[in-house]
């Protein structure tokens, strides 16, 4: 456990486990609370639930944030904008899923939306890819997607009772199944309109961060959650109308609170798997969200909602679902490298200074396992120091020129780990503090 604490990814991975048996609990309260029934009004009740647990957030973790003025000066001036506008359209999949069931079997309909990872993927991947915040997607990742996605079909199968779900939508007239497959898919491409909204919040943290004294980790995570309470809040008030119009009553005598209560529950594992695609830079990981399926199904058997399921099915989408998932631990999580490994490849960082060029590939391999050094900003950094045509280190000097890399980076920001900086000024008898900011 300590290992994945101490890596990116292994504390993304923790948060998505965490927001993936917390999500997966989410068809408890559609069915209970007749979201089947009545979408448009149970979105809008739901959504004042989430609001309702997004105010609970920031008044608890991030109170100065929420009640500063500079906070709604600039949301009133980032309100009107089309990512924003992206992100309140999202909010409308579970309607659309809902109406989908209409048409379609709902397992079918299942099948269709489970695509919205994948396109999330796709759409954070071009959103960010100017700012290379994120890696590519790998074959090997692609096909582990692949992989689970049958997996997830398997699953969903196994409670449908078998293909002949499949075989009985060969019977529904071409219009009517064409119209329930739309909205499926529909349903997948607005839940993969949320990547719009982690956009809308990191900026809003960018410009926030020049007025207020916060790390920008934390003013992204406080802009995904005031973000989502204004785009749940302006949802609710656009699906409420249209459930009045529609006469859209749900179908059950659950309590009203009940359903927002299932609001304020998801709001605070939807913001949880939030915050796990801020701290990786692999969105493959996103991959666990497939689990979701196989916990949902607990929940549902446990509360009786569901009756007997096709074990064989169920197993073999099981096993699909987490062999991916393993092959991507081997991928991203493993163990970091002994202390005895770094000080070798610091050992290769510093040798590279000995000639007329930095060796970049060293310089790389060594912030790659220091973390949190930025990789581009270093190498961009030593490019300046040999086009500017440093001299090679003289004796008495560190091998890297400490101080020509500091001017060099001047616009760059890096954030030195102890043991890089510590190594560097030792071999130039500087015994300075060993964090340090480039700015």
């Amino acid at each position: 456990m300590n290992k994945l604490m101490n890596s990116q990814n292994g504390r993304a991975a923790i948060l998505m486990a965490v927001a993936v048996i917390g999500l997966s609990a989410f068809p408890v309260f559609v069915v209970f609370g007749g979201g089947g029934g009545g979408p448009f009004y149970f979105n809008a009740v739901w959504r004042i639930g989430l609001v309702a647990g997004c105010v609970i957030i920031m008044m608890t973790f991030f109170r100065s944030l929420f009640f500063s003025k500079k906070t709604w000066k600039l949301a009133r001036q980032k309100m009107i904008d089309w990512r924003m506008g992206f992100w309140v359209i999202s909010h409308f999949a579970i309607p659309l899923y809902a109406w989908s069931t209409w048409f379609i079997d709902v397992s079918i309909t299942a099948v269709l939306y489970e695509i919205w990872p994948i396109v999330f993927i796709w759409f954070t991947g071009r959103l960010f890819k100017d700012e290379g915040r994120y890696r590519k997607t790998t074959i090997v990742g692609a096909v582990l997607f692949v992989f689970a996605f049958i997996g997830v079909v398997s699953v969903i199968i196994s409670q449908a009772g078998g293909l002949d779900v499949f075989n009985a939508a060969s019977t529904t007239p071409w219009p009517v199944l064409g119209i329930g497959v739309l909205f499926a898919l529909g349903a997948a491409v607005l839940a993969a309109l949320t990547s719009f909204g982690f956009k809308w919040a990191t900026d809003f943290a960018s410009s926030l961060l020049h007025d207020v004294d916060q790390e920008k980790e934390s003013l992204e995570l406080f802009g995904i959650v005031f973000g989502l309470a204004i785009g749940s809040l302006i949802n609710s008030a656009i699906t409420a109308p249209i459930a009045l119009w529609l006469r859209d009553e749900p179908v059950s005598s659950t309590p009203i609170a009940l359903v927002a209560v299932g609001g304020l529950v998801v709001a605070i594992f939807s913001i949880i798997w939030r915050k796990a695609n801020l701290v990786t830079q692999d969105l493959e990981l996103n991959l666990m969200l497939y689990l979701t399926p196989v916990f949902a199904l607990g929940w549902l058997w446990e509360f009786s909602l569901i009756g007997d399921i096709g074990h064989g099915y169920l197993g073999l989408g099981v096993i699909l679902i987490v062999a991916a998932n393993g092959f991507l631990y081997r991928l991203y999580l493993k163990p970091e490298k002994t202390p005895d490994r770094q000080e070798s490849d610091l050992d290769d960082l510093i040798a590279g200074g000995e000639s007329d060029t930095l060796d970049l590939d060293a310089l790389a391999r060594s912030a790659r396992i220091l973390q949190e050094i930025d990789v581009d900003a270093l190498a961009r950094s030593a490019r300046i120091i040999q086009e500017s045509g440093a001299q090679p280190a003289q004796e008495g000097r560190a091998q890297i020129d400490v101080d020509t890399l500091i001017a060099a980076g001047e616009s760059e920001t890096v954030e030195f780990k102890s043991t890089l900086w510590m190594n560097l000024r030792t071999r130039k008898g500087d015994k300075r503090d060993p964090k340090m900011t480039l700015e």
